[in-house]
């Protein structure tokens, strides 16, 4: 089974100041609870309505604001002519994946009751000296790593199948890397704001984060270790136990990737 620990994020960490979690505790947000999407538009409406609700120095709202404009683009992919080979299908893996997050966002005022690979992000979304970009990749790496697996399981179990690496589900399921490269390059400019970066200056710590941060391998291992539960789906002790390691695993990436990093 692929895990996340990235070695170099590590290496990061080691070569920073380790400090507590600091920071204001928000209060709880009535759009931070949203009722469960049962469509693409109705996320995107939700995802809106958590955009709007959360200040700037909230770093949820930086993984929310990248979120938001990635299921515009793959919406817009999924209604285009020349779009996805089975739409339908991306569209219930959007809507399962999204209800995960929104999951997630419920608990954003008792990060240890979240699973555990979203805890550091709830937990350290008010404190100081971390990036945007560091938040919203700790939250791609919390929803693509755990959630995307979970959401993935999910459409195989309605379907009664899991889709090899030869269907279309998958070549659609690659399609979306493109979109995620996209839309994460015209997002930079705002997510640097705050950084040496945002000036076209130079900053080892998040040049290093940038250089690393691999969004196709990370939605790869995602579809791997789906394809690797599913085959333990009766095996429930054992896949109850995979499914813990990958969550710590993942929470232990997200851990390094919020490591205050600003002056």
């Amino acid at each position: 089974m692929k895990l996340p620990l990235y070695t170099t994020f590590i290496m990061v960490a080691v070569a920073l100041a380790s400090c507590a979690s600091v920071g204001s505790s928000p209060s709880q947000n009535p759009a931070l609870s949203p009722a469960p999407a049962n469509s693409v538009p109705e996320a995107i409406e939700r995802l809106q309505a958590i955009d709007s609700a959360l200040s700037e120095d909230d770093g949820l709202r930086w993984f929310n604001y990248l979120y938001l404009n990635v299921t515009k683009a793959v919406y817009a992919k999924s209604v285009a002519r020349d779009g996805f080979v089975d739409p339908t299908w991306i569209s219930r893996l959007d809507v399962v994946f999204v209800n995960l997050y929104f999951d997630a966002a419920h608990d954003a005022d008792n990060p240890n009751l979240a699973p555990a690979a979203w805890r550091p992000l709830l937990r350290d979304r008010m404190r100081p000296r971390i990036a945007r970009l560091q938040f919203a990749l700790a939250g791609m790496n919390a929803h693509i790593n755990r959630d995307l697996v979970f959401a993935l399981l999910e459409v195989y179990r309605q379907d009664g199948a899991a889709p090899n690496r030869d269907s279309t589900h998958h070549t659609d399921f690659i399609r979306i890397n493109k979109i995620l490269e996209d839309v994460g390059r015209r997002s930079e400019p705002i997510l640097l704001v705050g950084t040496p970066l945002e000036k076209s200056g130079h900053f080892v710590p998040l040049e290093n984060l940038i250089a690393t941060w691999n969004v196709k391998d990370i939605r790869n291992a995602a579809w791997d270790n789906s394809q690797i539960f599913w085959r333990l789906r009766n095996k429930p002790e054992i896949q109850k136990d995979s499914f813990s390691s990958l969550d710590r695993a993942t929470e232990l990436t997200s851990s390094v990737l919020l490591a205050p990093v600003l002056p």
